[in-house]
């Protein structure tokens, strides 16, 4: 716990000194105006054919703009906190708050896969940098509001089934339902992984008698 504790820290600190010097990528800004027509649309106030002829431009109905909106509102609530005023889209924040998020979720996540594997912190800290320190993932980390959001939840679900794999059935169920969802929080278009889930359980039983899990 106290080496997640120090990832959690130094990955914080990392974020804190950089997330300013992310640029603005080209469908950043379209992606954030699709979650506040979202957040619109649920508060009454973007009519219904708006938000629907909205979303159908540039084929965005494949996203779901979930992720954005609740940037969107994170965005709002630091505006307030520190008393600034911002102009109506703060990238930085968005930036920051992008980082910490999807940063933290990864972190979390592999180190606990790691170690349920290798038993060693060690190996369960350089397992974690390996992974975040790819220029795909820690590059684009800060303004994809996307992929990296998307490849995150769906690989913490896949994680989530490995590590339920012998729990009750209940008490399994239970704790996947909010995974399930959450893994196509920003695409739609992908593969849906309760279609892929009686493959991971398959392989899971297979690999049961090696305790590597």
């Amino acid at each position: 716990m106290r080496c997640l504790l120090l990832l959690l820290s130094l990955f914080t600190l990392f974020s804190i000194f950089t997330y300013r010097h992310s640029g603005i990528t080209w469908d950043e800004k379209i992606e954030i105006h699709r979650g506040r027509y979202l957040v619109g649309y649920l508060l009454g106030r973007v009519s219904e054919d708006t938000y629907f002829n909205t979303i159908k431009e540039r084929l965005t109905f494949a996203y779901n703009h979930l992720y954005p909106a609740i940037l969107g509102i994170g965005n709002v609530f630091l505006n307030f906190l520190f008393s600034k005023q911002f102009p109506q889209i703060d990238f930085e924040n968005i930036h920051l708050l992008n980082l910490l998020f999807n940063g933290f979720l990864l972190i979390a996540i592999l180190y606990t896969l790691f170690y349920r594997i290798y038993k060693i912190p060690l190996y369960a800290i350089l397992g974690v940098i390996f992974i975040l320190l790819t220029p795909r993932i820690i590059g684009h980390m800060p303004t994809n509001l996307k992929d990296i959001p998307f490849a995150t939840f769906y690989f913490t679900t896949i994680c989530m089934i490995i590590f339920t794999f012998n729990k009750p059935s209940m008490l399994k169920i239970l704790i996947l339902i909010p995974f399930f969802p959450n893994s196509k929080l920003t695409i739609h278009r992908l593969y849906n992984i309760s279609h892929l889930s009686p493959i991971f359980y398959y392989l899971l039983y297979l690999q049961q008698t090696t305790r590597i899990l």
